[in-house]
């Protein structure tokens, strides 16, 4: 599994085209993960935590 950061928009959107990923899992704080930006991100599916695991996340 490769991490891509996600932040520099359309640079990292190439980023993810050219290597043919198209399934991303997200981690982050609980407001990276529950927050509207990934709209934005178009052409992969976005893998989000559930409610209880973004919870722990949050904690840890």
């Amino acid at each position: 599994m490769a991490c891509v950061g996600l932040i520099g928009g359309l640079g990292r959107r190439r980023q993810l085209g050219a290597r043919k990923i198209r399934r991303v899992a997200l981690f982050g704080t609980v407001f990276t993960v529950e927050g509207g930006l990934w709209g934005q991100l178009t052409g992969v599916d976005i893998v989000k935590p559930r409610p209880g695991e973004i919870t722990f996340i949050g904690q840890a």
